[in-house]
């Protein structure tokens, strides 16, 4: 069985360069402390860089996704809960 970074990582590399990674899509595999500290850990590692509250992308394509982002309320309320 590979671990919660390892998953992460392997989606992570699946998605088109500047695509956000949510957080919400992992809790499927383990409880959301798991997902969020290995998703911690990928950060520290350089490997994913956070943008937002629970999203994130792969270094280098984060100007990009910022630039795509929307932050109105509406995109909050869909997309955090």
């Amino acid at each position: 069985m590979q671990s919660i970074a390892k998953q992460i990582l392997e989606e992570a590399h699946a998605l088109p360069e500047g695509a956000l990674i949510n957080a919400k899509a992992f809790l499927r595999l383990g409880s959301r402390a798991a997902v969020g500290q290995a998703l911690r850990r990928l950060e520290g590692r350089k490997v994913l860089t956070r943008v937002g509250r629970g999203l994130y992308v792969r270094p280098g394509a984060h100007r990009r996704a910022l630039a795509s982002l929307c932050f109105t309320p509406k995109h909050r309320a869909k997309n955090h809960g």
